[in-house]
């Protein structure tokens, strides 16, 4: 099929604008045309036409309105405050930059955070956590061929984690973040053992509410897993019976049980997809 021309775009483009076309809703229509206009019947988004016109309208027009909402949104610890970090759903092939997924944090906040190597390092890393997690979950969600019973654990460790985040993101941090960080946590790890061996539902009951315990397993079944290492970290977590009673917590532990999830979340996924962007890190 022939590749659409800049000007045949451009032209399309400015008859959409002079409409007040949704910025959004510009590609698929130009898809539409295309069809008319090169006579072809169909079009599948994976073909060389449908990837210009996309690519073009992203490079084009404003790149966040052809985001559709966030596939996924994480919680940074900085400057005393909670800051949502949103990991967007995009559409032909789109560039995601670190910076931009800081919801709410000013230009100079963000210059502030970027320049200071070792924050700048702390915060790349997390991003990757969250982008890794969110279409490393999506793509299991979607699969037809898990574990049934390890799917469902799954995503009920995302419906943990993600009650974590809006926690965090409250007005006013709640403390109940780190009692659903610790149940995130736990049901990952579960999830893991289960999608890794087979565990049953049984087994998985038998296995209780101690993480160290937990890790101890994975470590007999993947001794040399990412997982193994939030075993240190396990203290932070309050105990499982003050479910039910409670206290409050400060920022900074909050922090640092939602960054285990969140750690957790990512070392999981990344066991059962091909979503690790740590390679292309590169650090300045």
């Amino acid at each position: 099929m022939e590749i659409p021309s800049d000007e045949w775009i451009e032209r399309v483009n400015r008859e959409f604008r002079a409409n007040d076309v949704d910025v959004r809703r510009r590609p698929f229509l130009a898809l539409d045309r295309y069809c008319t206009d090169y006579r072809v019947k169909a079009l599948s988004f994976d073909s060389t036409p449908a990837k210009r016109i996309f690519e073009w309208f992203y490079t084009n027009t404003k790149p966040e309105s052809h985001h559709i909402g966030s596939l996924f949104t994480g919680a940074y610890y900085y400057d005393a405050c909670f800051w949502p970090v949103d990991i967007p759903v995009g559409y032909g092939q789109f560039k995601l930059e670190a910076p931009d997924s800081l919801r709410g944090m000013s230009s100079q906040m963000k210059q502030d955070l970027l320049t200071v190597p070792r924050d700048a390092w702390s915060y790349v890393l997390f991003w990757v956590y969250c982008l890794d997690y969110a279409f490393g979950f999506d793509d299991m969600n979607k699969s037809p061929t898990l574990n049934t019973f390890g799917t469902a654990l799954l995503r009920n460790a995302d419906r943990e984690l993600r009650a974590a985040i809006s926690q965090l993101l409250e007005h006013r941090p709640n403390s109940k973040a780190a009692m659903s960080s610790r149940m995130a946590v736990e049901i990952f790890l579960k999830a893991f053992l289960v999608l890794k061996t087979g565990l049953t539902e049984e087994g998985a009951k038998s296995l209780g509410h101690d993480l160290a315990a937990l890790v101890r397993e994975c470590s007999r079944v993947a001794p040399d897993h990412d997982l193994l290492k939030i075993e240190r970290d396990l203290p932070m977590f309050p105990s499982i019976h003050e479910r039910y009673t409670g206290q409050d917590i400060p920022n900074p532990l909050l922090w640092g049980t939602y960054g285990i999830a969140q750690y957790t979340a990512g070392s999981t996924v990344r066991s059962f997809t091909d979503r690790d962007s740590r390679s292309q890190m590169q650090p300045r």
